[in-house]
């Protein structure tokens, strides 16, 4: 009864979002398939970005380590006017990357932390799924490499930050759309018209 109903409120929300993504001014749309993003502004042609999205696939289970799929929007944002080789540690700022190479898998540049929107995602913050910097660019559009969360470039992730962040302050509303042709929800089994 439970995974009925939910499957019908996202079925919902999902038609909801798509409507006001449509007139939105800022959709980012992250397809796992192709590992890239595309950023829409304003009707104009989308910028896209590399990505690396979870190792181990796409779902939404706490401690999964994948990437979860459906409607977004960036709760919270760190590393403002940070440079590019800064890594995070618990979202604090902690120095340089290159002054401490030995780091494991560190955060760089920027964080956007991810909110879900919807019945299947709604674990989504307490899950610290970002989209944020990475040192391993070689990845970027060829390999599923994070935990969970999507990497990009120290640059295009201070790039994403910025569009976002310019957004916020305007007062207008964005959407992040996480979409997997090879592992669809079943909501958007049964909905094609997806945006992406």
């Amino acid at each position: 009864m439970k995974s009925h109903l939910a499957y019908w409120i996202d079925t919902i929300l999902h038609r909801i979002y798509q409507a006001f993504a449509k007139r939105s001014p800022l959709l980012l749309t992250i397809n796992i398939q192709e590992q890239c993003m595309s950023v829409h502004k304003d009707g104009e042609d989308p910028e896209i970005f590399a990505i690396s999205s979870g190792k181990n696939g796409t779902g939404e289970a706490i401690n999964s380590g994948k990437t979860p799929r459906g409607w977004f929007q960036v709760d919270q944002l760190f590393g403002d006017n940070m440079p590019a080789d800064t890594y995070f540690v618990a979202r604090k700022a902690e120095g340089s990357y290159h002054n401490n190479p030995d780091i494991q898998d560190p955060i760089l540049a920027r964080i956007l932390w991810l909110k879900g929107l919807q019945w299947c995602n709604q674990n989504t913050l307490s899950r610290y799924i970002y989209l944020h910097g990475t040192h391993d660019i070689a990845t970027l559009g060829k390999e599923p490499q994070s935990f969970g969360c999507i990497r990009l470039s120290p640059e295009n992730a201070i790039t994403v930050y910025n569009i976002i962040q310019k957004n916020q302050q305007s007062g207008r509303r964005h959407f992040i759309y996480i979409y997997d042709n090879d592992h669809l929800l079943p909501w958007q089994k049964s909905n094609p018209d997806l945006i992406g």
